[in-house]
């Protein structure tokens, strides 16, 4: 591992510090090996100079003295042998001297090599050392970033199960309302059959043919069909003189043929048939053509309905092949198409959200409390420079505006940003708190995971789990009047004081009484309410100036009044004020659309 560099040692973590302390005692390590090594080679080379003096010398001594034997000799000074003996004595003196010379110069030789291999060992070490160091450093570091990695994968797993988790919960209220209006719808279709029963008799003289003729003709034998005949058989008995009339015209082949419509649904099977308490009754199916629905006239659908051809859905990393006129009309476009909604599948064929119809809109001209969302499907299409959205409110041909959805009752529509990265500051006591940016853009508990009277272990405060969202005073038209915000006291919404509601939401308000100190609904005499600049005072009550005087919301007063008088207006109104209009949506989306407008 590199040494960081000092000039970023203030950014070094602790295991990089540590690390480059061992990298450094290494380093030390071989440099004092390095040193000792060259010292031991300065040593072998004097030792050896000096043997190597020593056995010159010895050998200039012994020149000289046979030199100075043989002058001797020569001279006559000594015996004839003389000479000999000395030559000798000086030739082996010379070979001890060389001798020793010999075993200096190999014992410095063997010292030298014992140094050099402990040298090379120790450094050898050092560097073995120095890798192993290395590499459980390295290791560490892989391991820091494998559980680093482990973390963010975690974290985007609960994110996306988050979301999963509450976007399935806004399609189970939606569905919870349709089920609601389905069993409704169920009941009054009940009643209808019930009525055109009892004019069967007349219904079987327009239709003009044989209904148990014409279910042997078409081969439909089945139990219900012959069922169905009879019963309609039956009612021909009671009245012979328009069985009689029928069977004429018939004979003489003037009886005019019956609609379309009406044939198809001789072929097909009684929508109802049973037995109850000894009687029985049938219901036939309209001789009208079926009605395509266009969604809510404020949020029509688009596209081309009834255009033959395929559009490929990409779903599942596969291509899902729909109708061409996929989203042109109010239906139940998924049921049986969409690999969940399948027989076997879950949530399975007409179940859940597959049978929930949909269709694409122009979020321009929507005018509905639920405004649309951007399709997932077909990403790349356009439809006037934009992308196309889709709407399942528009096709509630029966909505209901006593219902709390996710933005509140139409008539308190929740205000702010939804699904907006970041933080917001709330003051909450004495202490400024951290919530999420999108806090109050819809109905939420919003409480729960940031209000630290909620964060306490065992039993927490009732208002933690109440769902509340921030509103518009001058757009808020419900029984339960909304609250000035003393977590917002300071922040203004289009100049006006920030207010909120849990009553909007469907909760019951048990927080305001308890924990908001400038809410003025708390203030029971006039006196104290007027000791609050931001209350009035007005039927013996003390409300917020915004409740209380119009003037102080301008233009949305005349919207808020106009719906108040307007007691026979569609169910769902329209409002001048955009932003009260569109909640959360408003200004978000105009930017968006103005983006796409200038592609």
């Amino acid at each position: 591992m590199e040494v960081p560099s000092i000039e970023n040692e203030d950014e070094w973590t602790k295991e990089e510090v540590t690390e480059a302390a061992e990298v450094a005692s290494l380093r030390a390590e071989v440099a004092h090996a390095e040193e000792q090594l060259k010292q031991t080679e300065k040593d072998m080379k004097k030792a050896k100079s000096e043997a190597l003096a020593a056995a010159a010398s010895a050998k200039a001594k012994l020149t000289v003295s046979e030199q100075k034997a043989v002058e001797e000799a020569a001279a006559g000074k000594k015996k004839t042998d003389a000479p000999v003996k000395l030559a000798e004595a000086a030739q082996s003196q010379k070979t001890e001297i060389l001798k020793a010379a010999q075993a200096a110069e190999k014992a410095a030789l063997a010292d030298e090599a014992r140094r050099a291999e402990a040298a090379k060992k120790a450094a050898e070490a050092a560097q073995i050392a120095k890798a192993a160091k290395k590499a459980e450093a390295a290791k560490r570091i892989e391991e820091q970033k494998r559980l680093l990695a482990a973390k963010r994968a975690a974290d985007m797993k609960k994110e996306a199960e988050e979301a999963t988790k509450a976007e399935a919960a806004k399609k189970a209220a939606r569905q919870a309302a349709d089920e609601a209006k389905k069993a409704e719808d169920a009941k009054k279709a009940e009643e209808a059959k019930k009525v055109e029963a009892k004019d069967i008799t007349g219904d079987v003289t327009k239709v003009g043919h044989d209904p148990v003729k014409k279910a042997q003709e078409e081969g439909k034998n089945t139990s219900e069909e012959a069922k169905k005949a009879e019963v309609v058989k039956k009612l021909e008995d009671e009245a012979p003189h328009k069985a009689e009339e029928i069977r004429k015209a018939k004979a003489e082949q003037k009886a005019p043929e019956a609609p379309k419509e009406t044939r198809e649904a001789a072929k097909k099977p009684a929508d109802a048939s049973k037995k109850t308490e000894g009687t029985e009754e049938v219901a036939i199916k309209s001789h009208e053509p079926q009605q395509v629905f266009y969604g809510n006239p404020k949020c029509q659908c688009i596209g081309f309905s009834g255009v033959q051809g395929n559009r490929l859905v990409m779903l599942g990393g596969n291509f899902v092949e729909f109708p061409g006129d996929l989203g042109s009309s109010c239906k139940a476009w998924d049921d049986g198409v969409h690999p969940a909604c399948q027989a076997g599948t879950k949530p399975g064929k007409g179940k859940d959200w597959c049978a929930q119809p949909w269709c694409f809109v122009d979020p321009r001209k929507c005018n509905i409390q639920e405004l649309p969302e951007m399709s997932t499907y077909l990403p790349t299409a356009r439809y006037q420079k934009m992308p196309l959205f889709v709407s399942l409110s528009t096709c509630d041909k029966k909505p209901r505006t006593d219902v709390a959805g996710p933005l509140g009752l139409q008539k308190c529509s929740c205000i702010g940003f939804d699904n907006a990265p970041g933080t917001m500051k709330l003051q909450i006591g004495a202490a400024s708190v951290t919530y999420p940016a999108e806090t109050g853009g819809t109905c939420g508990a919003w409480d729960m995971d940031s209000n630290p009277l909620c964060a306490v272990k065992g039993e927490k405060p009732d208002f933690c789990t109440k769902k509340w969202c921030f509103v518009d005073p001058c757009s808020c038209d419900i029984g339960a009047l909304p609250k000035v915000s003393a977590a917002l006291f300071d922040v203004s919404f289009a100049g006006k004081k920030v207010y909120y509601s849990y009553e909007t939401c469907g909760d019951m308000d048990v927080y305001t009484s308890n924990f908001n100190k400038v809410a003025c609904v708390i203030e029971k005499s006039q006196d104290a309410c007027s000791k609050k600049a931001h209350c009035s005072w007005k039927a013996s009550k003390c409300l917020g100036k915004e409740l209380v005087d119009k003037a102080v919301c301008g233009a949305d007063a005349g919207a808020t009044e106009s719906a108040k008088e307007n007691t026979k207006a569609p169910v769902i109104e329209t409002q001048k004020s955009s932003a009260q209009q569109q909640g959360m949506f408003g200004a978000m989306m105009a930017g968006l659309l103005m983006s796409f407008s200038l592609v």
